[in-house]
């Protein structure tokens, strides 16, 4: 007869890890990866006395945040920063904090009776809890928009590179691309520096073109894309700038199959007939297949958010482009987590 460790530990591993999560949240809005990279290894008392909080709960916390590979512990009880919790510094380059604190602030807070209530019924555990959709939740509140932002600019700037490196923008000449729910342009600037002879359409909400006007020192009088971007505010459910190629990244998820349509079909009114999407968004695997984990788990992000937007497999994108009037004609690996989806109209 199998003990009951046999199956209790599997189970303990599965929501311990939510506890971690959690823990690893408090870690950084309290300032530990900060305070170790300034000082170098500490104890726990050191760290408490530093950061003014209670010593006996901070060494639990780090404990268990070593115990996971989070932390390194060492046999004189100090602790020091990793290659993971470096990057959850405020002032790394590439910062994973924003991240940590987002999902850590908002998606942890839905695992009550609203994810059940949610799946249930259909709809977005973010609702229920907070009674808006999320961008409207966002837009009312500018300390959380800032760091949802950095959070976006973070994960972006690897994002671009991927994209690049996987798709011949070089070779599609002289051609204008629009960057459709571009944000600050990453993805359009990265593009156009591989692409010579291209010219960029910026487009996004009139908030957002703002702010990458006034921030974006690049789309400006004398910055190294002065004269070949454009920047264009609207909505893609109403219109779109002409342009020759159109690009989106991390957009169709945010949606549901019939917003997607309708997003697309504002494209298709624009597009020549010569023109093509690049759509560069996670993909699911097929049945059987169960890695990656990311598409699988940011899409249960999605759910619990948004309720019907998701990430998709490569046949339920080809379905959605073709109730739009595209046809999917490749589809390119952009490692380490996204693809890119070439579609022309039809």
């Amino acid at each position: 007869m199998a003990s009951h460790g046999d199956n209790i530990t599997p189970f303990v591993s599965l929501f311990g890890s939510a506890m971690v999560a959690k823990y690893l949240h408090v870690a950084v809005k309290l300032g530990v990866p900060d305070r170790l990279h300034q000082a170098g290894p500490q104890t726990a008392a050191q760290l408490a006395t530093a950061l003014n909080v209670a010593q006996l709960h901070l060494s639990r916390v780090l404990r268990l945040l070593a115990q996971r590979g989070l932390l390194t512990e060492h046999a004189d009880g100090r602790y020091e920063n990793n290659a993971i919790t470096d990057a959850l510094r405020d002032d790394h380059p590439k910062s994973m904090a924003p991240m940590v604190r987002h999902y850590g602030d908002h998606l942890l807070s839905l695992f009550g009776p609203e994810m059940e209530d949610a799946v249930a019924q259909g709809d977005s555990a973010f609702v229920r809890h907070y009674g808006k959709p999320f961008f409207e939740w966002l837009a009312e509140r500018p300390d959380k928009e800032r760091n949802f932002s950095r959070y976006m600019s973070s994960v972006n700037v690897d994002a671009s590179s991927a994209v690049t490196k996987a798709y011949d923008f070089a070779g599609l000449g002289a051609v204008a691309i629009a960057d459709i729910g571009g944000s600050r342009g990453s993805l359009l600037q990265a593009i156009l520096a591989i692409a010579p002879h291209a010219s960029g359409v910026l487009f996004d909400l009139p908030g957002v073109i703002e702010v990458a006007g006034r921030e974006e020192a690049c789309y400006g009088p004398g910055g190294s894309l002065d004269g070949r971007v454009k920047l264009v505010a609207g909505s893609f459910f109403e219109s779109v700038p002409h342009a020759d190629v159109y690009v989106m990244r991390s957009i169709l998820h945010d949606w549901s199959d019939e917003d997607c349509v309708r997003i697309l079909k504002t494209i298709r009114k624009s597009i020549p007939t010569t023109g093509r999407v690049i759509n560069v968004d996670l993909e699911v695997p097929p049945f059987g297949q169960l890695t990656p984990q990311t598409p699988l788990v940011i899409d249960a992000v999605m759910m619990a958010t948004f309720g019907h937007a998701r990430e998709r497999t490569r046949q339920e994108f080809a379905s959605i482009f073709q109730a739009a009037g595209f046809e999917l004609k490749h589809v390119f690996s952009a490692p380490p987590r996204h693809s890119v989806f070439e579609a022309v109209p039809v």
